[in-house]
């Protein structure tokens, strides 16, 4: 399917796509990382936890997604099959982990009213 999406895009298509992915798709993830983990923080009230890394987790496959698939566009029409399943598989990672983020804020924040918070 991702190939087949690369290939959809023609040339035109394939050039705009990659161009607006320095646009907008580096600083994004960047953004909501940073407002993820500074909402994790603010509940955990500054305690380290492992809850910590998982917007950054979710940054790291958003950027490694965003990549694979620039190099699929620059690859066309010899693009890898493994690159493809490697992007696509990044992409379902990503979405899980951001899926999590605000359960586990959410789980954060009832914590933090609780008065042996998160011992």
């Amino acid at each position: 399917a991702r190939l087949q999406m690369v290939e959809d895009y023609q040339e035109a298509g394939r050039n705009a796509y990659i161009i607006s992915r320095f646009r907008f798709d580096i600083l994004w993830p960047l953004v909501y990382g940073m407002a993820f983990h500074s909402l994790l923080w603010l509940f955990l009230r500054g305690k380290p936890s492992w809850m910590l890394y998982l917007p950054w987790i979710a940054v790291s496959l958003d950027l490694l997604e965003n990549a694979s698939v620039i190099e699929l566009m620059l690859q066309y029409p010899q693009s890898s099959i493994v690159l493809a399943w490697i992007s696509s598989f990044l992409t379902l990672f990503k979405w899980i982990t951001i899926l999590i983020l605000p359960v586990a804020v959410v789980y954060v924040f009832i914590q933090s009213k609780k008065p042996n918070h998160l011992t």
